[in-house]
Protein backbone atom coordinates (compact mmCIF):
# COMPACT_ATOMS: atom_id res chain seq x y z
CA UNK A 1 0.00 0.00 0.00
CA UNK A 2 2.87 2.66 0.58
CA UNK A 3 4.29 2.18 -2.67
CA UNK A 4 1.07 2.45 -4.14
CA UNK A 5 0.32 5.55 -2.86
CA UNK A 6 3.60 6.59 -2.98
CA UNK A 7 3.49 6.62 -6.38
CA UNK A 8 0.16 7.71 -7.02
CA UNK A 9 1.92 10.65 -5.74
CA UNK A 10 4.88 10.14 -7.92
CA UNK A 11 2.50 10.95 -11.21
CA UNK A 12 0.43 13.53 -9.83
CA UNK A 13 3.21 15.90 -9.05
CA UNK A 14 5.08 14.93 -12.18
CA UNK A 15 2.33 16.68 -14.33
CA UNK A 16 2.85 19.20 -11.86
CA UNK A 17 5.89 19.46 -12.86
CA UNK A 18 5.17 19.49 -16.30
CA UNK A 19 2.67 22.83 -15.97
CA UNK A 20 5.20 24.47 -13.38
CA UNK A 21 8.20 23.91 -15.80
CA UNK A 22 6.31 25.00 -18.92
CA UNK A 23 5.08 28.57 -16.94
CA UNK A 24 8.02 28.67 -15.54
CA UNK A 25 9.28 29.35 -19.32
CA UNK A 26 7.59 32.37 -19.64
CA UNK A 27 7.45 33.76 -15.76
CA UNK A 28 11.24 31.98 -14.22
CA UNK A 29 11.55 29.58 -11.74
CA UNK A 30 10.91 31.95 -8.92
CA UNK A 31 7.65 33.05 -8.83
CA UNK A 32 5.88 30.18 -10.37
CA UNK A 33 6.48 28.32 -7.80
CA UNK A 34 5.52 30.91 -5.23
CA UNK A 35 1.74 31.16 -6.99
CA UNK A 36 1.82 27.85 -7.27
CA UNK A 37 2.40 27.13 -3.21
CA UNK A 38 -0.28 30.13 -2.71
CA UNK A 39 -2.95 28.30 -5.06
CA UNK A 40 -2.39 25.09 -3.15
CA UNK A 41 -3.38 26.56 0.05
CA UNK A 42 -6.91 25.95 -0.77
CA UNK A 43 -6.52 22.12 -0.88
CA UNK A 44 -4.37 22.54 2.46
CA UNK A 45 -7.10 24.25 4.36
CA UNK A 46 -9.59 21.94 3.46
CA UNK A 47 -7.79 19.06 4.96
CA UNK A 48 -6.90 20.76 8.28
CA UNK A 49 -11.70 19.89 8.60
CA UNK A 50 -11.45 17.31 6.69
CA UNK A 51 -8.21 14.94 8.48
CA UNK A 52 -8.15 14.38 12.47
CA UNK A 53 -5.31 16.00 14.67
CA UNK A 54 -5.63 14.76 17.80
CA UNK A 55 -1.93 15.95 18.72
CA UNK A 56 0.69 18.11 17.53
CA UNK A 57 3.67 18.40 18.77
CA UNK A 58 6.75 20.93 18.27
CA UNK A 59 8.68 18.75 16.65
CA UNK A 60 5.83 17.73 13.62
CA UNK A 61 5.95 21.62 13.19
CA UNK A 62 9.57 21.71 13.11
CA UNK A 63 10.37 18.77 10.66
CA UNK A 64 7.52 20.17 8.75
CA UNK A 65 9.25 23.18 8.61
CA UNK A 66 12.28 22.22 7.65
CA UNK A 67 10.58 20.20 4.48
CA UNK A 68 9.40 23.85 3.75
CA UNK A 69 12.85 25.05 3.84
CA UNK A 70 14.28 22.04 1.48
CA UNK A 71 11.40 21.84 -0.69
CA UNK A 72 11.01 25.00 -1.87
CA UNK A 73 14.73 25.25 -2.93
CA UNK A 74 14.30 21.89 -4.41
CA UNK A 75 11.48 23.46 -6.66
CA UNK A 76 13.57 26.49 -7.60
CA UNK A 77 16.43 24.61 -8.60
CA UNK A 78 14.57 22.22 -10.10
CA UNK A 79 11.95 24.79 -12.13
CA UNK A 80 15.76 26.76 -12.96
CA UNK A 81 17.15 23.33 -14.43
CA UNK A 82 13.79 22.49 -16.42
CA UNK A 83 14.01 26.39 -18.27
CA UNK A 84 18.06 25.58 -18.99
CA UNK A 85 18.06 22.12 -20.20
CA UNK A 86 14.87 19.57 -21.50
CA UNK A 87 12.58 18.24 -18.82
CA UNK A 88 13.17 14.81 -20.20
CA UNK A 89 16.67 15.07 -19.21
CA UNK A 90 16.21 17.22 -16.33
CA UNK A 91 13.59 15.57 -14.41
CA UNK A 92 15.06 11.55 -14.56
CA UNK A 93 18.43 12.99 -13.08
CA UNK A 94 16.98 15.07 -10.28
CA UNK A 95 14.61 11.45 -9.41
CA UNK A 96 17.86 9.42 -9.53
CA UNK A 97 19.42 11.67 -7.47
CA UNK A 98 16.73 12.26 -4.42
CA UNK A 99 15.63 8.41 -4.46
CA UNK A 100 19.17 8.00 -3.11
CA UNK A 101 18.66 9.71 -0.18
CA UNK A 102 16.06 8.13 1.57
CA UNK A 103 17.45 4.88 0.29
CA UNK A 104 20.54 5.73 2.18
CA UNK A 105 18.99 7.10 5.65
CA UNK A 106 16.83 3.31 5.24
CA UNK A 107 19.94 1.09 4.95
CA UNK A 108 21.52 3.48 7.68
CA UNK A 109 18.97 4.06 10.23
CA UNK A 110 16.15 1.42 9.60
CA UNK A 111 15.48 -2.33 9.05
CA UNK A 112 16.95 -1.54 5.85
CA UNK A 113 15.51 -2.42 2.25
CA UNK A 114 18.58 -4.58 1.78
CA UNK A 115 21.39 -5.21 -1.07
CA UNK A 116 18.95 -4.70 -3.98
CA UNK A 117 18.77 -0.86 -2.50
CA UNK A 118 22.85 -0.51 -2.74
CA UNK A 119 22.38 -1.55 -6.14
CA UNK A 120 19.95 0.27 -6.84
CA UNK A 121 22.19 3.37 -6.18
CA UNK A 122 24.32 2.27 -8.14
CA UNK A 123 22.00 1.75 -11.39
CA UNK A 124 20.52 5.45 -10.33
CA UNK A 125 23.80 6.71 -10.39
CA UNK A 126 24.50 5.33 -13.94
CA UNK A 127 21.61 6.48 -14.94
CA UNK A 128 22.45 10.11 -14.44
CA UNK A 129 25.65 9.65 -16.35
CA UNK A 130 23.60 8.30 -19.26
CA UNK A 131 20.59 10.40 -19.47
CA UNK A 132 23.48 13.93 -19.17
CA UNK A 133 25.23 12.65 -21.98
CA UNK A 134 24.09 14.15 -25.54
CA UNK A 135 25.73 15.21 -28.67
CA UNK A 136 27.26 18.93 -28.98
CA UNK A 137 24.33 20.59 -30.32
CA UNK A 138 22.45 23.50 -29.98
CA UNK A 139 19.31 21.85 -28.24
CA UNK A 140 21.97 19.88 -25.75
CA UNK A 141 21.44 20.22 -21.65
CA UNK A 142 23.88 22.74 -20.52
CA UNK A 143 26.43 20.89 -17.57
CA UNK A 144 24.50 24.16 -15.49
CA UNK A 145 21.31 22.36 -15.60
CA UNK A 146 22.54 19.05 -14.53
CA UNK A 147 23.98 20.22 -11.76
CA UNK A 148 20.69 22.53 -10.68
CA UNK A 149 19.03 18.93 -11.21
CA UNK A 150 21.74 17.05 -8.53
CA UNK A 151 21.05 19.82 -5.95
CA UNK A 152 17.19 19.67 -6.80
CA UNK A 153 17.15 16.01 -6.18
CA UNK A 154 18.92 15.85 -2.90
CA UNK A 155 16.41 18.50 -1.82
CA UNK A 156 13.99 16.74 -2.48
CA UNK A 157 15.08 13.59 -0.70
CA UNK A 158 15.95 16.15 2.08
CA UNK A 159 12.69 16.76 2.12
CA UNK A 160 10.91 13.30 2.33
CA UNK A 161 12.89 12.19 5.20
CA UNK A 162 11.75 15.05 7.04
CA UNK A 163 8.32 14.88 6.73
CA UNK A 164 9.20 11.26 7.60
CA UNK A 165 9.85 12.10 10.98
CA UNK A 166 6.56 13.45 11.64
CA UNK A 167 3.80 11.54 13.47
CA UNK A 168 0.47 10.46 12.13
CA UNK A 169 -1.43 12.33 15.48
CA UNK A 170 -0.27 15.94 13.91
CA UNK A 171 -2.43 14.91 10.62
CA UNK A 172 -1.74 17.99 8.09
CA UNK A 173 -0.63 20.49 10.15
CA UNK A 174 2.99 19.64 9.48
CA UNK A 175 2.19 20.70 5.81
CA UNK A 176 1.10 24.40 7.30
CA UNK A 177 4.14 24.88 8.91
CA UNK A 178 5.82 23.47 5.96
CA UNK A 179 3.73 26.83 3.94
CA UNK A 180 4.03 29.03 6.70
CA UNK A 181 8.33 28.88 5.84
CA UNK A 182 8.54 28.48 2.34
CA UNK A 183 5.91 30.91 1.09
CA UNK A 184 8.06 33.89 2.95
CA UNK A 185 11.06 32.27 1.98
CA UNK A 186 9.96 32.37 -2.25
CA UNK A 187 8.43 36.48 -1.82
CA UNK A 188 12.04 36.63 0.11
CA UNK A 189 14.05 35.13 -2.61
CA UNK A 190 11.52 36.60 -5.55
CA UNK A 191 12.05 40.19 -3.62
CA UNK A 192 15.53 39.98 -3.45
CA UNK A 193 16.73 38.66 -6.91
CA UNK A 194 13.83 39.61 -9.11
CA UNK A 195 13.15 43.06 -6.92
CA UNK A 196 9.29 42.09 -6.87
CA UNK A 197 7.04 39.11 -8.06
CA UNK A 198 7.00 39.14 -11.58
CA UNK A 199 4.95 36.30 -13.20
CA UNK A 200 3.10 36.06 -16.39
CA UNK A 201 -0.69 36.61 -16.19
CA UNK A 202 -1.43 33.80 -18.99
CA UNK A 203 0.85 31.02 -17.17
CA UNK A 204 -1.96 31.47 -13.93
CA UNK A 205 -4.46 28.96 -14.83
CA UNK A 206 -1.85 26.17 -15.27
CA UNK A 207 0.51 27.54 -11.90
CA UNK A 208 -3.11 27.50 -10.21
CA UNK A 209 -3.90 23.78 -11.16
CA UNK A 210 -0.53 22.64 -10.76
CA UNK A 211 0.04 24.13 -7.11
CA UNK A 212 -3.49 22.47 -6.20
CA UNK A 213 -1.83 18.90 -8.03
CA UNK A 214 1.24 19.63 -6.01
CA UNK A 215 -0.63 19.52 -2.69
CA UNK A 216 -2.71 16.88 -3.17
CA UNK A 217 0.51 14.63 -3.45
CA UNK A 218 2.00 16.49 -0.91
CA UNK A 219 -0.55 14.98 1.01
CA UNK A 220 -0.49 11.52 -0.43
CA UNK A 221 3.34 11.24 0.00
CA UNK A 222 3.16 12.42 3.92
CA UNK A 223 0.75 9.57 4.19
CA UNK A 224 2.94 7.05 2.69
CA UNK A 225 6.43 8.56 4.48
CA UNK A 226 4.64 7.67 8.08
CA UNK A 227 3.11 4.27 7.40
CA UNK A 228 6.02 2.70 5.72
CA UNK A 229 9.56 2.17 5.28
CA UNK A 230 10.93 5.49 4.12
CA UNK A 231 13.10 4.16 1.44
CA UNK A 232 10.08 2.52 -0.41
CA UNK A 233 7.96 5.44 0.35
CA UNK A 234 10.82 7.94 -0.74
CA UNK A 235 12.09 5.81 -3.67
CA UNK A 236 8.54 5.19 -5.58
CA UNK A 237 8.09 9.36 -4.75
CA UNK A 238 10.75 10.19 -6.85
CA UNK A 239 9.42 7.92 -10.17
CA UNK A 240 7.62 11.38 -10.81
CA UNK A 241 9.70 11.65 -14.33
CA UNK A 242 7.48 8.83 -15.61
CA UNK A 243 4.74 11.14 -16.04
CA UNK A 244 6.81 14.35 -16.28
CA UNK A 245 8.58 12.69 -19.84
CA UNK A 246 5.11 11.47 -20.96
CA UNK A 247 4.00 14.40 -21.02
CA UNK A 248 6.61 16.42 -22.74
CA UNK A 249 7.23 14.01 -25.26
CA UNK A 250 2.88 14.60 -25.99
CA UNK A 251 3.02 18.09 -25.48
CA UNK A 252 6.73 19.74 -26.54
CA UNK A 253 7.53 17.34 -29.28
CA UNK A 254 10.72 16.81 -27.13
CA UNK A 255 13.09 13.55 -28.54
CA UNK A 256 16.05 11.59 -26.63
CA UNK A 257 18.85 9.96 -28.03
CA UNK A 258 19.15 6.11 -27.51
CA UNK A 259 21.89 6.13 -25.28
CA UNK A 260 19.12 9.13 -23.33
CA UNK A 261 16.63 6.65 -23.60
CA UNK A 262 18.37 4.02 -21.58
CA UNK A 263 19.50 6.34 -18.75
CA UNK A 264 15.62 7.18 -18.01
CA UNK A 265 14.81 3.33 -17.98
CA UNK A 266 17.28 3.19 -15.61
CA UNK A 267 16.13 5.72 -13.59
CA UNK A 268 12.96 4.46 -13.04
CA UNK A 269 14.39 1.08 -12.87
CA UNK A 270 16.53 2.10 -10.10
CA UNK A 271 14.08 3.64 -8.27
CA UNK A 272 12.23 0.11 -7.95
CA UNK A 273 15.27 -1.45 -7.23
CA UNK A 274 16.19 0.45 -4.41
CA UNK A 275 12.72 -0.08 -3.11
CA UNK A 276 13.18 -3.72 -3.43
Amino acid sequence: MTALVALSAAMIVGSADFLFGVAARRSGPLSVPLVGQVCGLVVLAASLVLVDAPEVHFEDLAWGALAGVTGAIAYMLFLAAMEAGQMSVVAPIAAATGATVPAVYGLGFENGPGRMAVIGIGVAITAIVLVSSEEPTEEATPPRAVVLAVLSGLFFGVFFVSLAFTSTDAGMWPLVASRSVSIPLLVVVNLSVNRGVRFDRSAFVRTAVAGVMEMVASMLILWALRRGPIAVAGVFGSLYPASTVLLAWMMLGERLRHVQKAGVFLALAAAALTAM
